[in-house]
């Protein structure tokens, strides 16, 4: 079977990390929070574990909802998505973990659910079978290809979707924080100095769904007095230029 749908990126591996080189979680200081307004760029599906038969007799993975009703993707779900982007893009273990966490140190960036700006009607869409599994490889992190097309052969499994061109919104809080790594969190997700490409999320990515990409974001800064502040588009932008020029060809293997 083909593998095509996916590739391997090097990454250093750290096998030992101290808490001593990390930021404190005792003591706040500066803290941002980053609010992301993101569209779907084709259906999307994060499952809830739970199904029903349609008349088909076709099984339906039935997407997560919030208390109301809508469908989201699950602020956790999310945060795994920025850190898995954020280790592909910098390729340095250390980096990702001082902002995601570790064993014994809680992640600084924690994540709201991500939620549309309406009430959403379900699209469901069919897939076929399933695709092998591949072994990992050590010093590496698999990515998913975005160019994927979503081409419907057999119908085997159904996906209640977000639908394609759905406005969402989510915020990110990042405690103990800086300039540099809210541009870093924005790069991660595919925000460059003059556009934003398409990452993925979900089930179903070899099957060319789960695309998504920011179409806008804005910054608070939040000082140790509990003031809170805009912070200035174009300082952010000032800061994923300059990571941009200096992981370009990285952030160019993981978007392609």
């Amino acid at each position: 079977m083909s593998t095509s749908y996916y590739k391997f990126i090097e990454v250093d591996q750290v096998s030992r990390i101290k808490t001593l080189d990390y930021k404190r979680h005792d003591k706040l200081n500066t803290c941002y929070e980053l609010y992301l307004k993101l569209s779907t760029v084709t259906p999307v599906h994060v499952g809830s574990g739970n199904f029903r038969i349609n008349r088909s007799g076709l099984p339906v993975s039935i997407n997560i909802r919030d208390n109301e009703g809508n469908l989201i993707i699950p602020g956790s779900s999310f945060k795994g998505v920025m850190a898995h982007y954020h280790l592909a893009v910098f390729g340095q273990q250390r980096m990702t973990s001082i902002l995601f966490g570790f064993p014994s140190y809680m992640s600084r960036v924690l994540v709201d659910d991500v939620k549309p700006l309406s009430h959403i009607k379900p699209k469901e869409i069919s897939v076929d079978e399933s695709w092998a599994p591949k072994k990992k490889q050590p010093g590496k992190i698999k990515i998913y290809i975005n160019k994927i097309q979503y081409a419907r052969v057999k119908d085997v499994l159904i996906l209640e979707c977000i639908p394609e061109n759905t406005d969402m919104y989510t915020k990110a809080t990042v405690l103990n924080s800086n300039e540099t790594e809210l541009a870093q969190l924005l790069l991660a997700l595919g925000v460059t100095p003059t556009d934003s490409k398409v990452f993925l999320v979900g089930f179903g990515k070899p099957k060319g769904i789960g695309k998504m990409k920011i179409k806008d974001f804005s910054v608070k800064r939040i000082s140790s007095d509990l003031r809170i502040e805009d912070v200035n588009k174009n300082i952010i932008y000032s800061e994923i230029k300059k990571l941009f020029t200096k992981y370009k060809d990285r952030f160019n293997r993981v978007y392609g």
